[in-house]
């Protein structure tokens, strides 16, 4: 007999005696492939439900059949053998099949007496003899017609290939590495990046096989195209790791031994798969090689970050790092199980927990309350998401470009202490929509996250902790000098406190805040709170606090001392209230509490036994090896430590500053440099705090060792607010890109991830103290400072009417300290031509970020300071700002307020013959009331908006053009709403012709939006979604956050209509916390709504829908909104009706009804008559509710949801096809009842 090869890996062929069999046989190949490697006997329906997925089961078996009888008389017939309900491979004979012959070498390896991870020398021939066998992926390219069962099948024993492949690669390339044959080991690793490009222990393995063979250049070169790789498809740098490989080989040292660093203290993780119950019950047995599969994803990932599973079950991992790269293992396995294709609709959804654990253990005691309270974190963590304890962020080490966000403190049941928990954000990370966890309640902090670890102060913070619980401290002040570390130790104390305060905590950073009259506003958006007015701000602030227990953290109050009378008003009104403020200055109120910072100790001689344990000491060495890593103390570098915190008096910023320079100088160097400063500045000054002086010492140790040409150059860029950008650099401050790059090796500036530079703000603060020693300078700085802000804001709303908009807009995001300052100083100096000019653009860029109070206030402020130095003699400019008063007062809900005074700025526009200004305004207005619902109020604005225009258009203007195309996606809306399609269709195909004729793409978000519309009500839904995807790219890319938030929501609606109830339900979410982040009330009212509609349609309990509308109904009363209210008056009715309560039901259709009758548009009582035919069946009136939906099936006007809704009703009535007598939409349209026959129905 002929032996029978079976060649699977890669492109699949079978040969009979070295000749490849050709079969015309359909899916001869399949059946064979199967036979081989899940038989070799396998029964008959399991070859169907393979090769004949979905097919009828007489068309199938007849099928299989055909084909069997086919290859009876081929030459595969001596290896078959076929019985009535089974077929056998006869594996008697000779046959080959080079995945066993792969499998089995893999094997033969792992019986060696060592770890299978690793490869000896009596291994390389066997591992050689595999990666030869693997000449490309599982059958690659072959996929047989209607074989869903086989491809699924073929899918998942090649990812258990391919992960044995690349587990092959790496043993092998390990192994030659290992025992030096580097030539080989280069050849293995070579194949092994061409199928993992980013595994970067693959490149650390070749550049040192490279430097061990003397090829340091191409060691070096192998690094930068690396960088080049991940720099330009992953947007990230090669991990430290192996640029510090790169830095070394580049300064020519000798390779040095690789190992996992000991980690401070050990890591335990906690891992699941959330979806596993749903995947068994979906999937069955199917669901065993992808938990294989998923199992090897961790294996592979422990190998390259130096983890061991300590425990595990099929979906559930307990991991234990005592060395290694922890985080990055948690992002490696999350980026493999994404980028894994498993072969399932549902994607496998994973989720973990961090936490440390005492360096004696490998893991806590399986009833500890350790191990139960990060279980149950596991259980309410969203999929896909990582939650770090707050035990273990301090001892984290972070991969680069990763962070840690803080979702707040939260209740553990069982447990007495609150639990702060973070979530680790990773651009390789997928994005979790949820802002919370599941099941746990909140308790509330908004605490900015430390990264480094608190040093010292333990007697500070059990006095806080003292003080805090005593009655009579309301008010707190840790008082001292700027460098002190008031704010650390505030945000630790009260860290400390989370576990056991039961009140809501708030942090409130008044650092770039100058404006004592704003401190209401900013305590406000700290707490989320929205006023219902603009008036009596601070009555409505203490109002909504008074009954809750809340301590507030008010940082850096010397910035607005004049308001601190404010702070007793609010104390005596809230009586659960508590502040702690951190100031340089005391407040002097009567029920202030003092507690004195004071420097962080050290110990008397530098030989004391526990030196290296005083926080001083500590937090030297600590900043030092941030700088330098292998920095390690010897005794004479105690001595000069001991010196230099001793000099410093202790003060945190000061030994840090210190510390920055042991990358340049010795610690004795140091030490004598500081010295020699603090013999030439000691002063007995009694308004100079003793330990001030200490600290300027510090400060005047950097500033002493800079030219003078520097010291002029830093003094320049202390004016710069929240950074700058090297551009700005070089015009206000003449400063260089080299000489830049030495202030941040000083660490003078902080160098951002953004590319911008930053002076610490206590360091800037010190500088400018300099620089205005010199007053006619200072004042000439401030000019050229506000001067190239105010062009800078005017230029960048001119490149964000280009293509370049999106570039544009963040530009400005990074600069807006800089431009308020800017402007502040333009009318200190009364420059009113220059205000003119950058009035617009300021005030767009804040409504294009969706940053409608600041813009508020803003605007308001430069009208009440025009008043103070002026009066009204700038009528343009205070009516302009009036302008956009009204409307970012409308965007905030003020809907009246707003309104009233845009129409006033349209007045003062039209008398002064302004036409570009009146077509703006009316454009606004239509906006507003299309929004309001009042479509024909909107129609007429639109309609002499354009009509207005056309004295100003010019074709050759592209801004002009620009404009007109933005109006008229206004009116293709107008007219969409009044049910004018093609209309609607003609103005929309003219706004796109503007809009592309103006080269802008910011417009293109409305027109895309609005088309997304027109296609959704003509029942175009896969149209719709992917118009709207495309306007969201669009507004994402120019951070508009408004427009964001409302095509979420209208994407939310698209994939409700397209069956996908998840994602509509995320972009919902999303829509809520987006429009509670800017303030727009209607928006968050109408995500609400749809939360309890999408919740009903998940087939959610009603009573977990009707607190959604419920709150949107409060909003949309609160905003005067009366369609807003119409419609959610229907939708509550509807819940309470799915919940079987008539009494509520019958009460919010009522006054439904009642309103409807007021808003003069008959047809609205189309949306009434389902939610009225389902009161009817519960009050026994069948035939009145069948009356009722066939009068909306026959309607031509009717939604498709009710439609559908009515349908769905007159099938539960009448037992049979719904629409059998309903009749068709626009076919002998029925006569509506009116609002106040239908109410005399549902009272009757």
């Amino acid at each position: 007999m002929c032996p029978l090869q079976l060649t699977l890996l890669g492109s699949p062929v079978i040969s009979i005696d070295g000749v490849p069999f050709n079969s015309r046989v359909d899916k001869a190949v399949a059946l064979v492939a199967l036979l081989a490697l899940q038989g070799p006997t396998l029964h008959r329906d399991t070859l169907i439900a393979h090769l004949w997925t979905g097919s009828e089961t007489n068309k199938s078996r007849t099928a299989f059949r055909t084909i069997i009888w086919r290859l009876k008389s081929t030459p595969l017939s001596p290896w078959l053998e076929i019985e009535r309900e089974s077929v056998t491979l006869n594996t008697d004979s000779s046959i080959w099949i080079d995945t066993k012959e792969f499998r089995e070498k893999l094997e033969k390896t792992r019986e060696h007496s060592h770890s299978p991870d690793i490869a000896c020398p009596a291994c390389f021939p066997m591992l050689n003899r595999a990666i030869e066998l693997y000449r490309g992926d599982f059958m690659a390219g072959y996929s047989p017609r209607n074989a869903a069962g086989f491809d699924e099948w073929r899918s998942e024993y090649g990812s258990i290939l391919h992960n044995d492949y690349l587990e092959t690669l790496e043993r092998l390339g390990k192994g030659y590495f290992q025992h030096a044959q580097y030539s080989q080991a280069l050849q293995v690793i070579r194949r092994w990046l061409v199928i993992d490009q980013f595994n970067e222990e693959a490149h650390s393995l070749m550049m040192r096989s490279y430097a061990s063979s003397n090829q340091r250049a191409n060691a070096i070169a192998h690094y930068r195209s690396y960088q080049r790789l991940v720099e330009k498809q992953l947007y990230i740098d090669p991990a430290e790791e192996l640029t510090a490989l790169y830095n070394h080989l580049l300064s020519g040292n000798s390779l040095p031994v690789t190992k996992f660093e000991p980690l401070k203290q050990p890591v335990m993780i906690l891992m699941d798969v959330s979806n596993t119950p749903e995947l068994w019950t979906r999937h069955g047995k199917a669901v065993e090689p992808i938990l294989s599969r998923f199992n090897g994803i961790i294996k592979d990932g422990l190998r390259r970050c130096g983890g061991r599973i300590i425990k595990q079950s099929p979906e559930n991992f307990l991991i234990y790092f005592d060395q290694g790269q922890p985080l990055m293992c948690a992002i490696t396995i999350f980026h493999q199980v994404a980028e894994t294709s498993w072969g399932l609709p549902d994607p496998l959804s994973i989720r973990m927990v961090v936490t440390t654990i005492p360096r004696n253990q490998t893991s806590y005691p399986e009833n500890s309350p350790e191990l139960q309270s990060c279980q149950q974190l596991l259980q309410s963590a969203s999929s896909n998401q990582i939650l770090i304890t707050e035990q273990a962020i301090g001892s984290l080490e972070f991969p680069s470009t990763s962070q840690a966000r803080t979702l707040g403190s939260y209740i553990i049941p069982g447990q007495l202490n609150p639990m702060l928990v973070y979530e680790l954000v990773h651009p390789q990370l997928p994005a979790v929509n949820q802002t919370g966890l599941r099941n746990l309640v909140r308790s509330p902090s908004n605490l900015p996250i430390q990264f480094t670890r608190f040093v010292g102060r333990e007697n500070e913070l059990k006095s806080i902790a003292y003080l805090l619980s005593q009655p009579e401290t309301r008010l707190l002040t840790l008082l001292g000098p700027g460098g002190i570390g008031k704010t650390r130790l505030a945000i630790e104390a009260i860290n400390r406190l989370l576990a056991t305060y039961s009140h809501e905590i708030y942090y409130v950073p008044l650092a770039i805040h100058r404006s004592p009259s704003s401190i209401h506003l900013l305590i406000a958006e700290a707490l989320n709170l929205v006023f219902n007015n603009l008036e009596d701000q601070v009555v409505q602030l203490i109002d909504q606090i008074k009954h809750r227990r809340m301590l507030l953290l008010l940082d850096n109050f010397e910035h607005i001392l004049p308001a601190a009378p404010f702070l007793v008003t609010l104390l005596e009104g809230a009586p659960g209230l508590r502040i702690i403020l951190t100031s340089r200055e005391r407040v002097n109120l009567h029920l202030e509490t003092i507690f004195e910072v004071q420097g962080l100790p050290f110990p008397e001689q530098s030989d004391a036994p526990d030196f290296d344990q005083y926080p001083a000491i500590e937090l030297f060495v600590q900043n030092a090896r941030r700088v330098s890593p292998r920095f390690t103390p010897h005794a004479h570098d105690k001595r000069a430590i001991l010196r230099i915190c001793r000099e410093v008096e202790g003060f945190p910023l000061g030994i840090e500053l210190a510390s920055a320079w042991v990358r340049t100088f010795t610690c004795q160097e140091i030490a004598d440099e500081i010295q020699k400063d603090l013999d030439f500045l000691h002063t007995s000054s009694p308004d100079v705090p003793e330990r001030h002086r200490s600290l300027r010492a510090a400060f005047d140790h950097s500033w002493r060792l800079l030219s003078e040409e520097s010291r002029r150059t830093i003094g320049k860029l202390a004016v710069f607010r929240n950074g700058f950008s090297l551009p700005a650099a070089e015009i206000v401050a003449n400063a260089t890109p080299n000489m830049l790059a030495s202030y941040v090796d000083k660490s003078i500036l902080i160098r951002q991830s953004t590319g911008r530079f930053l002076i610490p703000e206590t360091l800037r603060v010190y500088v400018l103290e300099r620089v205005k020693s010199e007053p006619e300078e200072f004042e000439n700085l401030l000019d050229a400072y506000s001067d190239y802000f105010s062009q800078y804001t005017i230029n960048m709303m001119a490149k964000f009417a280009s293509q370049q908009g999106g570039e544009a807009i963040k530009e400005i995001m990074l600069e807006a300290e800089n431009i308020r300052s800017a402007l502040n100083r333009t009318m200190d100096r009364c420059r009113w031509d220059i205000i003119a000019k950058t009035i617009d653009p300021l005030m767009s860029y804040f409504e294009i970020q969706g940053r409608f109070r600041e813009g508020l206030d803003i605007a308001r402020s430069i009208m009440v300071r025009m008043n103070e130095l002026v009066g009204i003699q700038q009528p343009r400019i205070y009516h302009n700002l009036l302008g956009w008063d009204g409307w970012f007062s409308f965007q905030l809900g003020f809907t009246q307020e707003g309104l009233e005074k845009m129409h006033a700025r349209l007045d003062f526009a039209k008398r002064q013959g302004d036409i570009l200004t009146s077509t703006y305004l009316l454009m606004r207005l239509a906006d507003a009331h299309n929004r309001l619902g009042e479509f024909n109020t909107a129609l007429e604005e639109i309609e002499q908006c354009l009509e207005t225009a056309k004295h100003v258009w010019t074709p050759d203007v592209p801004f002009l053009i620009g404009v007109r195309g933005y109006a008229y996606s206004i009116y293709g809306l107008t007219l969409i709403r009044l049910h004018r399609n093609e209309d609607a269709r003609q103005a929309l195909n003219q706004s796109n012709a503007d809009l592309v004729a103006s080269g802008g793409r910011y417009g293109l978000i409305r027109l895309l939006d609005v088309k997304a519309r027109l296609a959704k009500v003509e029942g175009k839904y896969e149209e719709s979604k992917i118009l709207r995807l495309q306007a969201l790219e669009i507004a994402t890319e120019f951070n508009d956050r408004r427009s964001m938030a409302a095509i979420m929501n209208n994407l939310g609606e698209s994939f409700e209509h397209l069956g996908d109830l998840q994602t509509a339900l995320s972009y919902t979410y999303r829509t809520q916390q987006l429009s509670d982040e800017i303030g727009d009330r209607q928006l968050l009212a109408v995500s609400n709504n749809n939360l309890g509609y999408l919740t009903l349609r998940l087939n959610h309990p009603a009573s977990e829908a009707i607190p959604y509308y419920e709150k949107s109904l409060a909003m949309f009363r609160l905003l005067g909104d009366t369609y807003g209210i119409f419609f959610t008056l229907r939708d509550i009715a509807r819940a309470w009706l799915l919940a079987e309560c008539v009494n509520p039901a019958r009460a919010y259709l009522t006054e439904a009804l009642r309103l409807g009758s007021n808003l003069n548009n008959p047809l609205l009582v189309l949306h009434l008559l389902t939610v009225a035919a389902r009161l009817e069946v519960h009050r026994g009136h069948s035939d009145r509710a069948i009356q009722l939906c066939t009068m909306v099936l026959r309607h031509p006007q009717s939604e498709v949801p009710a439609q559908q809704e009515a349908m769905f009703l007159l099938a539960e009535l009448q037992e049979r096809t719904p629409t059998e007598d309903s009749g068709t939409p626009g076919e002998n349209p029925p006569t509506l009842p009116t609002f106040t026959a239908l109410l005399t129905d549902i009272d009757s």
